[in-house]
């Protein structure tokens, strides 16, 4: 686990200087040093995923940020539902990456049912409140 705690700390450094491509690299470091120690997909993975997903839309490579984007909403819902803030995020950025490669009808369906989603959990919310 030391490792994994390493390189991300070097892939945040790095973030802050704008070195995508160095990020990425430590991020595939990462995953693949979790895919190869640990059994199951767990939230850290998601979330490596994730951030992974993110670096590559930085750089302009929206391919790659959606294939793994899609991942990421897939683990996310397997593992925390619909109605989790994580997913919500997750699909929220999926819908991002859609427009930033010119589906932009997709992007807008997804964000249309992130706002649903978002609606109902704020609903559970406040009838938990009241």
């Amino acid at each position: 686990m030391e490792l994994n705690f390493h390189f991300l700390l070097d892939a945040i450094v790095l973030q802050f200087q704008d070195e995508f491509q160095q990020v990425i690299f430590y991020f595939l470091m990462t995953k693949e040093y979790y895919e190869y120690n640990h059994n199951s997909h767990d939230d850290f993975y998601a979330e490596l995923l994730h951030q992974l997903a993110w670096q590559y839309s930085n750089l302009g490579d929206y391919q790659s940020s959606l294939k793994i984007g899609l991942k990421v909403v897939d683990l996310r819902k397997q593992a925390l539902g619909e109605n989790h803030p994580d997913y919500l995020r997750s699909l929220g950025n999926l819908a991002s990456t859609y427009s930033n490669i010119g589906e932009y009808q997709k992007g807008l369906e997804i964000n249309l049912n992130v706002v649903k989603l978002k609606k109902e959990v704020l609903i559970i919310l406040l009838k938990t409140i009241l």
